[in-house]
């Protein structure tokens, strides 16, 4: 069996640092594309031999190409955040997984988002993922495609309102109390990603994978807070307006993705019934999940 030598793109967020660290746990070879190889190198203290960082960014893929031109890769995890409304995200993972399919790679894992399967164009997160996922499966003389579409991540609660629970003891929200919240953690994104990407590449071929590991109310979401804190958190219904105007100024979000947030309706979602197998184990709650990092909630 060829050995094998992953390339990932988004190496340092949640997702990314979970999966390279498992496949260094593995014993299989890293080399990853990064802004910053110093936090990098913090990230991935206990197996340097096995990763190589190569420093660049969306701006100038000159040192990707070079890197993937001059290396013998496997595989590539694509795990591209762009935030930014003059990035165009199809674009980007089409010449990223070009420039890689070119070069041997023969097998791409997307992180794409369950948003790529709901109605067209939705909203901005819907039609990214999807033009994204179409713009990849339509790529000329293209090896395997494998797309994990997760839910909503767990770490949004730590990221976009940790200020409303730590100072007003308030979850808050536009949607209604009883509507339905699709988490996903995003070690198990990594774990699945991970896992992927060292099975036979046939087992999976141009497979899609929906991650949504529990479905929840803003109500009970509260009650889990509430008990991982000891303290009482209530939820909290916003007016559109309000929510908009708290993720903007508070959680520093850009327009487009705080409105998809407040206007986002998941009820009707169902649980991903194969996580189970996907991870080799129970995926991770949302209480679990709070627990770890309760330190960034008190």
């Amino acid at each position: 069996m060829t050995e094998q030598h992953v390339f990932v793109i988004g190496a340092t967020g949640n997702v990314g640092s979970a999966a390279v660290n498992i496949l260094l746990e593995n014993g299989v070879r890293v080399t990853a594309y990064v802004r910053n190889p110093s936090k990098a190198n913090n990230l991935f203290p206990a197996h340097q031999h096995l990763l190589t960082l190569v420093q660049g960014d969306y701006n100038d893929l000159t040192p990707f190409d070079q890197a993937m031109h001059g290396g013998q890769y496997t595989r590539l995890l694509l795990l591209v955040q762009a935030d930014q409304s003059d990035v165009n995200m199809a674009q980007l993972k089409s010449q990223l997984a070009a420039t890689a399919y070119a070069s041997g790679v023969e097998q791409v894992v997307d992180i794409s988002s369950y948003c790529a399967g709901e109605r067209w164009r939705c909203n901005f997160s819907a039609e990214d993922h999807w033009q994204s996922e179409k713009a990849l499966l339509e790529l000329p003389g293209r090896k395997r495609l494998v797309c994990l579409r997760p839910g909503r991540f767990m770490s949004n609660i730590v990221n976009f309102d940790s200020h409303s629970i730590k100072h007003k003891h308030q979850y808050p929200g536009a949607s209604d109390p009883e509507e339905t919240l699709a988490w996903v953690s995003p070690r198990d994104i990594g774990t699945v990603a991970a896992r992927v990407l060292q099975d036979p590449i046939d087992k999976h071929g141009d497979s899609v994978y929906e991650m949504i590991s529990q479905v929840m109310t803003p109500t009970s979401t509260a009650a889990v807070l509430s008990k991982v804190l000891g303290r009482s958190i209530s939820y909290v219904q916003y007016d559109s307006v309000a929510r908009y105007d708290m993720l903007t100024q508070y959680a520093h979000l850009p327009h487009r993705i705080a409105y998809a947030l407040v206007e986002f309706n998941e009820n009707g979602i169902q649980q991903s019934r194969g996580l189970p197998i996907l991870l080799g184990r129970d995926p991770e709650t949302l209480e679990q999940y709070l627990s770890a990092h309760k330190h960034q909630l008190e």
